[in-house]
């Protein structure tokens, strides 16, 4: 959820929406030299049956001990986060990557979802440089919606030299650890160049 909770803190730290009341952030305001953002999951890419939704949010917004324990299969596919072969199995021996959802995350993040969405959509203006990568055939956060986003990023700019908009065709949720992460990779490090000049 990397991309999810960077366009989250983004939100609050440059005063367009209160995405957490809790967060010690709402009165920081830290200034960005820029932001990288890649695939984010805004809005899975397919439909989370409506069951599962309602579980989540009914058991989700207990505070009970519970929530944190209880969970549903994710039913990630590693095939769909990297077409990498060689990642797939650091993947899928990875000890710390669990292939379920505690019901407090699913309640969480789809609150976080919809908040983020709803903001972004406003359109309101920023002027922070932005480097935002997706795949258009990640079958973990929608594509469509990641276009969406980038549209609105783009279209919400004071210039629109700020954002940069990068589309990855040919891979997988984890375009870091695709087949073609060298030049992710390259790309962002010429950004990063090119905006510290």
């Amino acid at each position: 959820n990397g991309g999810l909770i960077v366009l989250a803190y983004w939100i609050q730290v440059t005063g367009k929406g209160v995405i957490d009341s809790k967060a010690a952030l709402q009165s920081t305001k830290l200034p960005f030299d820029g932001i990288l953002l890649t695939s984010a999951f805004v809005q899975p890419a397919e439909s989370i049956p409506a069951y599962k939704k309602m579980l989540a949010n009914f058991i989700g917004a207990s505070s009970s001990y519970l929530t944190s324990v209880l969970t549903v299969p994710a039913n990630l596919k590693t095939e769909h986060v990297t077409g990498c072969p060689v990642k797939q199995k650091e993947h899928r021996e990875d000890e710390l990557l669990f292939g379920d959802a505690s019901f407090a995350w699913a309640y969480h993040v789809q609150n976080v979802q919809k908040k983020v969405l709803d903001i972004l959509m406003k359109g309101d203006q920023h002027d922070t440089k932005l480097w935002f990568a997706y795949s258009s055939i990640d079958k973990i956060a929608c594509p469509t919606t990641n276009q969406d986003i980038a549209a609105a990023l783009k279209k919400s700019a004071k210039d629109d030299s700020l954002v940069t908009v990068v589309v990855r065709p040919n891979e997988e949720h984890e375009i870091w650890n695709d087949v073609g992460r060298q030049e992710v990779f390259d790309m962002v490090g010429n950004w990063v160049k090119e905006q510290s000049k």
